[in-house]
């Protein structure tokens, strides 16, 4: 995913720029593990884990409508 993706899907669910956000990003983006995103944050790996979730859900939401 790129930025770009990221923050147009980001602004589509609502995104409040937490760390659950934040630890998406690391993932998603910048290519990191969810654990180390999730350490690198000071947060559960599982915190890491939900905003993955709700940004590929949003992306295939997307995906689904324009198809």
């Amino acid at each position: 995913m790129t930025l770009e993706q990221f923050k147009a899907i980001a602004k589509l669910i609502s995104a409040r720029g937490g760390v659950t956000e934040q630890g998406a990003m690391l993932v998603l983006v910048d290519g990191m593990e969810p654990k180390q995103a999730a350490e690198s944050l000071g947060v559960p790996v599982q915190t890491v884990q939900t905003g993955m979730r709700r940004f590929k859900r949003a992306l295939e939401l997307a995906k689904t409508a324009t198809q």
